[in-house]
């Protein structure tokens, strides 16, 4: 651990539950493919929880990319997420005056968005290298904790950028934190980028980085332990025979639930951190770009 300075800490404890929330789960460098990894990269504990809201970590980023992106789409808007998982993104942006599009590597996790998203999106299985669209398609696109899982960084944004009209905007986040190795294999990233490393990387792809966004840095870390405390609280119940996902796991008193309680505690310091300056912190790798 080194000198065992605070920052550190904090890293080693974030490792030590990321362990418990992976448990029985395959690393990256234990599957043969990556595409076998990423359709087992979601339980069906996961999808439940993130597709009926109840992960409120992603509930407040939706509510983040619902501003920006509405703010971002012209009527009769096209739009793509690239990376779009189990579909989530796109259920916090859908309007009826747009038209959706999602590429997922992972059949298994494709499917998961076109039961999520109905006839709402056309979900294609590509890679984030070849995007499957015209160039100069698309108003709006979204790339979210995408591109530290793709070998091909630099080509997959500058598909990106082709697949954006002149003018059309992106919304980018990437991960800052967490140099463990652990932390790469088991969430399949390979490298992980600082504030100054996303603007040089935008500017390549000929994209101008206009505004950068709220990630909340303390509260998502603070955010992050309470739902793996969720998590394990889960795994409780389970031996008893009883299957709740984290966020049904209730306190024997109350009638909220636990997840519900350790969010409402955290919720002034998230109020607090709306009103950072995310320009000048170094941490800021959610960003709204758009194509020159």
């Amino acid at each position: 651990m080194g000198h065992g300075n605070p920052a550190e800490i904090w890293d080693y404890l974030d490792l030590a539950l990321l362990r418990l929330a992976k448990l029985g789960r395959k690393s990256l460098s234990a599957m043969e493919e990556s595409a076998t990894f990423y359709d087992e990269f979601f339980t069906d504990s996961d999808v439940a929880v993130m597709s009926s809201g109840g992960d409120l970590r992603r509930y407040y980023r939706g509510m983040v990319l619902r501003q920006v992106a509405w703010a971002n789409m012209p009527t009769g808007a096209q739009v793509l997420d690239v990376g779009c998982g189990i579909g989530d993104n796109l259920q916090y942006i859908l309007r009826d005056d747009a038209t959706f599009f999602g590429l997922e590597y992972a059949e298994r996790t494709a499917q998961a968005a076109r039961r999520l998203l109905g006839d709402r999106a056309v979900i294609d299985v590509g890679s984030a290298v070849a995007i499957p669209h015209e160039s100069g398609r698309f108003d709006l696109v979204l790339c979210i904790e995408v591109l530290e899982h793709v070998d091909k960084d630099e080509v997959a944004i500058n598909e990106i950028a082709r697949v954006l009209r002149p003018g059309g905007a992106l919304i980018l986040s990437l991960p800052y934190r967490h140099w463990f190795p652990y932390y790469f294999t088991a969430m399949g990233h390979l490298r992980h980028y600082t504030r100054t490393d996303v603007a040089r990387f935008l500017d390549r792809a000929g994209l101008v980085l206009e505004s950068h966004l709220p990630n909340f840095p303390r509260w998502s870390r603070f955010a992050n332990y309470a739902y793996v405390t969720c998590r394990i609280y889960a795994l409780m119940f389970r031996l008893l025979g009883r299957r709740p996902s984290p966020a049904e796991v209730r306190l024997p008193f109350g009638k909220r639930s636990l997840m519900q309680v350790l969010f409402s505690a955290l919720e002034p310091l998230r109020q607090r951190e709306t009103g950072l300056d995310y320009s000048a912190l170094e941490t800021s790798t959610f960003v709204l770009a758009r194509r020159r």
